[in-house]
């Protein structure tokens, strides 16, 4: 990868404050990188999303695009001084950037660090519930996505014919996503192990003095039914958010009456409530803090999130809700499975009579030890922030040496039993 100086994001959400901090952009700068972030949200998306610009300190390079012949023409002008992040998903609507990457043999890395855990075979929707939601999307703009599932699937099983090329690099955390990846990767790309990004919030939190506080229980607000996300994919809204709210408030109203609890909304970055006492009653709705709130909490309470990033690496018991409507949304296989990888309970919200499981809350070591392994960070897999390691991967590369770090010598220090793993 020698020469490599120009280092781009291909980018199809909002590119947030937040990401601009997660993508490292001032490390790449001050190693003397060029960054740069495409915007293709206004190609991709009905509603595209904006990128942020800071006003001082590392700025990238911003470039945003609304036709394919313009990304396609863009990307015929990079060299190979150029490695391009796709952190953008590898489907049919996206199969012409690959190949526009392969046509042009520009190196590419591909991302498997901030997975959730497969499905577990059995946990897929039954018949029911897959034609609930089938349903409930012929409701909406999604219909149109159905065709692109299948040509997808045949993509990620050839996509040779295609005329797209393996990945320089795969960008990984946790061993399992490697092994489920999606995109296009063969023999000849190279695995850089890294970990998630929530790995390098947890290493600057671990050995802070906090005071902790109990009986106190963190709820992850998941934004699931107002995230941009549902309008810029198309998908149908889901009508059923007041009863889900309902449901919700009782299961706090019976922690709080029964444990003593005192709960506080870890809300979603992205969300905006204009009334949430409404939604969450006279609870604290808290944004911003997520980490600090689950390190210094005693369990937490989630759907389905990377959220439980945080819970895994601080050893926290985490309560898994759902709810019949839960199990016909996307998230409700997902919900199923991550309290299977952790041996937690279901608590559903709609049958009062599993709320008494909220009172296991003693954790399975070595599940959480394993799940950190199979989705977090790899066992042995270097105790440093992320983008260091990414640029210790490309100058080492490049015959260069590992970077010098203008901030001094990283933190050290132990990830509690594990050996040594999305944002909110």
């Amino acid at each position: 990868m020698h020469g490599v100086t120009t280092i781009i994001f291909l980018w199809e959400a909002a590119f947030t404050e937040r990401d601009h901090r997660r993508m490292g952009i001032d490390t790449l700068t001050r190693a003397g990188y060029r960054a740069e972030i495409w915007n293709l949200s206004p190609l991709l998306h009905r509603t595209p999303g904006g990128v942020y610009r800071p006003g001082d300190g590392a700025t990238p390079v911003v470039r945003s695009f609304r036709t394919r012949r313009e990304v396609e023409e863009a990307v015929a002008g990079l060299d190979r001084s150029c490695l391009v992040n796709c952190f953008i998903g590898f489907t049919a609507a996206t199969a012409f950037i690959y190949r526009a990457l392969s046509r042009a043999r520009v190196r590419y890395a591909v991302p498997s660090f901030n997975a959730l855990p497969e499905l577990l075979p059995g946990k897929a929707p039954d018949v029911g519930r897959t034609l609930s939601r089938i349903l409930h999307n012929l409701s909406g703009l999604s219909v149109r996505k159905y065709p692109d599932a299948v040509l997808t699937s045949l993509l990620r099983r050839h996509y040779r014919l295609a005329g797209i090329a393996p990945a320089d690099i795969l960008l990984a955390g946790g061993v399992k996503p490697v092994r489920y990846t999606a995109y296009p990767v063969g023999p000849g790309t190279r695995t850089v192990w890294l970990h998630a990004m929530d790995y390098d919030i947890y290493r600057a939190l671990r050995d802070r003095p906090f005071a902790p506080t109990d009986h106190t229980a963190v709820f992850i607000d998941g934004y699931d039914f107002h995230h941009p996300d549902i309008a810029r994919s198309g998908e149908a809204p889901y009508p059923w958010a007041d009863d889900y709210y309902r449901r919700l408030r009782a299961f706090f109203t019976f922690l709080e009456e029964t444990r003593g609890a005192r709960i506080v909304v870890a809300a979603h970055p992205l969300s905006e409530y204009p009334d949430p006492e409404r939604i969450f009653g006279k609870r604290p709705v808290i944004r911003g803090r997520t980490p600090e709130l689950i390190q210094e909490s005693q369990f937490t309470i989630l759907h389905a999130s990377t959220a439980v990033n945080f819970a895994v690496l601080f050893r926290k018991p985490v309560l898994f809700l759902t709810d019949e409507d839960y199990r016909r949304h996307i998230l409700g296989p997902m919900i199923e499975t991550m309290a299977e990888r952790l041996g937690r309970p279901l608590i559903r919200l709609d049958r009062p009579e599993t709320f008494p499981l909220a009172d296991s809350l003693a954790i399975d070591p070595e599940r959480y030890r394993w799940y950190q392994h199979d989705y977090l960070k790899k066992e042995g897999s270097p105790d440093l922030p992320f983008w260091d390691i990414y640029l210790r991967a490309i100058r080492e590369q490049n015959g260069e040496g590992p970077p010098a770090d203008p901030r001094g010598p990283p933190a050290t220090g132990s990830a509690g039993d594990s050996p040594g793993r999305t944002g909110r």
